[in-house]
């Protein structure tokens, strides 16, 4: 997706949340989370819904990608 088009997508989520965001808040966007599975290589199990996204490089610097990953305790 188009950064130009994802920030279109997200002013429109903002904007249709407006007549709810007095009883409701600010809103918000998650984002899935996984969580590895120990001795499983890439393998990775659903874990739920986070607000804090990240956006990291992909491995050859290239794009921008959006990920959340369940955090080791």
């Amino acid at each position: 997706m188009m950064t130009t088009e994802l920030i279109k997508e997200l002013q429109k989520l903002v904007d249709d949340h407006k007549s709810y965001e007095d009883v409701m808040g600010p809103h918000e966007i998650v984002i899935d989370v996984f969580k590895k599975i120990p001795g499983e290589g890439h393998e990775f199990n659903y874990v739920g819904f986070s607000p804090n996204i990240q956006i990291e490089k992909s491995s050859d610097g290239v794009y921008d990608i959006l990920s959340a990953f369940a955090e080791e305790k």
